[in-house]
């Protein structure tokens, strides 16, 4: 009987005829030659080899070859020829993303697919469910590393075609879920520490829109870093970024305190009601509100700078006459009353004090100043203190108002801190007669600055607002309001009234320094 040995060459393309030599041993006459069930021509033959052509369009596969001599002798080679079809071609793979936490079904399309072939990403196996000549359908496996893949399809035949940067794993988007301290002076670096989910390789850190914390050591779930000194006072969302993109948020988060100071609302302004509201006063009264921290014992002193209306510090519009009703109250009881004019004794010092009021009585203070005759502007400053003769505050003490009447000053910004509470909807800011010539009032967000446009900006003897929607992370906190405008030659002022209220109408607390506590 025949013996065969061999095939060369032992696969080929089957676009065309392809010439075959076959070598063995005991070939009488002109065998046949098949591979499967389809016939080779045979050209040549001697007892040791056999000339011939594999003929064209044999399905992609691999064949048995065998060979039949005369007598019906044969002899089977398996496995010995391949046929092959054209090399398949890859064109895409929907979706070309996906989180590593869950297989992701895919869809590949290309072209001269056969069988069932092989798929992989950088030679991660992608199960293939089904296959027809131009669509794959399977599953990216979950717990591949984040990163770009090519995409590799291999037909049986061993032919292959490579699509480059086709996939790209992502790792789920972090999650923020605090950091310690959740506050800090701004006057030096504060190192914190932020915990969550899913942070790999070494994330970005931001406070707000820009303020960037600087990472000295990341894990999956912790991240050690530095806020660094001189960040404006204000409350701020934290944001982690990935390598990859991929961020998470949570606002509010980070407090920047200004610390070192005491706790004094800054110069603010109450006219007599003889004054014209164009002055900047629309109603001659101004309510601060003056609260000691829970816990807090001890003596508290309400101090005021000023109190006189007709010295150096004060708004002589030459009327004479003014006198200021200065009424201190706790929950509502009159703790004490003065009214003071032209009084030397009270120009441009801390004179006027009230107390001492033991805290145990009540930790909240209503210092009302009133204008109660003339029209001059009386310029003066307030102070919640644990000592008579300075200005010490208690420590966590604030200091709010409903609204304010204040001097802005040319080319130094004014800052205050309205408190947006949870359900509210939209931010109106309200300002009466801002006739500043040039400048910006921004509203700063733990999340985003919001410019007032110029509508929002009143003229003078006027009334103007802008509403602003409350977004995700933007309540339960206080917005930053920055007041910077240029006035006409140095030392320009220009006085106005402040208030914001939700889509209601209900006022908002306004702050002289951030805080994430509401009002009480």
């Amino acid at each position: 009987p025949p013996t065969v040995l061999s095939i060369t060459p032992d696969q080929g393309s089957n676009s065309a005829p392809v010439l075959v030599t076959i070598q063995g041993a005991n070939f009488l006459g002109t065998p046949a030659v098949t591979l499967g069930s389809f016939s080779v021509a045979v050209d040549a033959t001697t007892a040791d080899t056999i000339v011939g052509w594999v003929p064209a369009g044999i399905p992609p596969g691999t064949y048995d070859l065998t060979v039949t001599n005369p007598d019906g002798q044969s002899d089977t080679l398996p496995a010995a020829y391949t046929a092959l079809g054209p090399p398949p071609s890859v064109f895409s793979i929907t979706p070309n993303q996906g989180v590593n936490i869950d297989p992701v079904p895919v869809t590949i399309q290309g072209s001269n697919f056969f069988g069932t072939p092989t798929a992989a990403l950088d030679g991660v196996s992608i199960a293939i469910f089904t296959a027809s000549p131009d669509t794959l359908t399977g599953e990216v496996p979950a717990g591949i590393p984040p990163g770009t893949y090519d995409l590799t399809v291999t037909n049986p035949d061993g032919q292959s075609d490579t699509l480059a940067a086709a996939y790209t794993v992502l790792a789920p988007p972090p999650t923020v879920l605090s950091i310690t301290p959740n506050e800090g002076c701004n006057d030096a670096p504060v190192d914190v520490v932020i915990t969550g989910q899913d942070f790999f390789g070494t994330p970005t850190v931001i406070l707000g829109t820009s303020v960037t914390i600087n990472v000295s050591n990341a894990t999956a779930t912790t991240i050690n870093g530095t806020v660094p000194a001189g960040i404006a006072p204000g409350v701020y969302a934290l944001t982690v970024r990935n390598p990859d993109g991929r961020s998470g948020t949570l606002s509010p988060a980070y407090t920047a305190l200004l610390c070192g100071v005491p706790l004094e609302t800054g110069y603010v302004v109450t006219f007599g009601p003889a004054a014209s509201p164009a002055e900047g006063d629309n109603d001659y009264v101004q309510d601060i509100f003056l609260q000691a921290a829970e816990g807090t014992t001890g003596d508290l002193y309400v101090r005021v700078f000023d109190a006189d209306s007709g010295g150096a510090v004060d708004e002589l519009l030459g009327g004479g006459g003014t006198v200021m009703r200065y009424t201190l109250r706790r929950a509502g009881v009159v703790l004490d009353q003065i009214d003071i004019g032209a009084d030397a004794a009270y120009d441009g010092n801390w004179a006027l004090v009230f107390g001492p009021y033991p805290s145990s009585d009540g930790r909240l203070l209503r210092l009302t100043v009133e204008g109660i005759s003339g029209g001059d502007g009386n310029w003066y400053n307030v102070a919640l203190s644990t000592q008579p003769d300075a200005n010490v505050a208690p420590v966590g003490s604030r200091a709010f108002a409903y609204a304010w009447t204040f001097p802005l000053f040319s080319d130094s910004p004014r800052q205050f801190y309205p408190y947006v509470p949870a359900g509210a909807s939209s931010f109106v800011q309200h300002n009466w007669d801002m006739d500043s010539p040039a400048g910006t009032m921004t509203l700063r967000t733990p999340t985003r600055d919001i410019v007032v446009p110029d509508s929002g900006i009143s003229g003078d003897g006027a009334e103007a607002s802008s509403s602003h929607l409350i977004g995700a992370g933007e309540s339960e906190t206080t917005w930053t309001v920055v007041m910077d405008f240029s006035l006409a030659g140095p030392g320009a002022w220009d006085d106005l009234t402040f208030w914001v209220e939700d889509e209601t109408g209900a006022a908002m607390a306004i702050f002289v320094n951030p805080t994430t506590s509401p009002p009480p």
